[in-house]
């Protein structure tokens, strides 16, 4: 399928505590199309994170595979692994995890000169997203200067600094109220459509859910298209 960005095979993640396994992913099949949207809902501790994590190769499997583009990202070394998640994966968590002793702009510009030593560029690009996430104004101010929903505009336009493939988001609008939480989800589902990035987003909102065009429901280890 030329339009497949995204094919998971029987993917496992256990964890050892105090001797004991924990089988948080048992054998999950996934795949995920150029341009698609899709959420994974479940309960709390049902290992939605998890999943996520271990397609943005964040967290190491326990057994099966993840290509990503046709690359298998399992079988990638750390310094191959991240190079590739910086070029291809877009990430917005929770938190915004916005580096506080850099202000809006250069946290945005970090991720793009970490591979591209062009500043000018890296500049330019970061004040475009900047503007289409409505915090232009902002872009000299510090992470400890910025509301909360001012800190996750920032953390999306960081996202998308490198014109990723996939963007995966973790409860992008957790922190948020609901005034805030709307408009950072407009900007998101605008964004990617626009660019036609493919998104997996992790909520605990139905609502949210029916936001994208599937929506995935992760329980006992297992996922199931709802």
């Amino acid at each position: 399928m030329d339009n497949l960005l995204v094919e998971v095979k029987l993917l496992k993640k256990d964890f050892i505590n105090n001797a004991e396994t924990l089988n948080i992913l048992k054998g999950i099949d996934f795949t995920l199309t150029k341009g698609e949207s899709v959420s994974i809902t479940g309960e709390s501790g049902s290992g939605k994170s998890t999943f996520l994590n271990t397609i943005g190769g964040l967290d190491n499997v326990s057994d099966g595979s993840i290509k990503i583009e046709g690359t298998e990202i399992t079988s990638l070394d750390e310094e191959e692994l991240t190079f590739f998640r910086n070029k291809r994966i877009g990430f917005i968590f929770q938190s915004h995890y916005l580096l506080e002793e850099f202000n809006s702009l250069e946290n945005v510009m970090i991720p793009f000169l970490i591979n591209n030593f062009n500043t000018k560029k890296a500049k330019e690009k970061a004040k475009y997203l900047l503007d289409i996430v409505g915090v232009s104004n902002r872009m000299s101010h510090y992470p400890s200067q910025l509301s909360g929903g001012e800190r996750q505009r920032v953390a999306i336009a960081r996202a998308f600094i490198n014109d990723p493939s996939l963007i995966l988001a973790d409860e992008p609008t957790g922190n948020l109220d609901e005034k805030n939480s709307n408009k950072v989800l407009e900007l998101l589902f605008s964004i990617t459509q626009k660019e036609k990035h493919a998104l997996i987003m992790v909520t605990h909102s139905q609502q949210i859910a029916k936001m994208t065009e599937k929506n995935y429901h992760l329980e006992a280890g297992i996922l199931n298209l709802v």
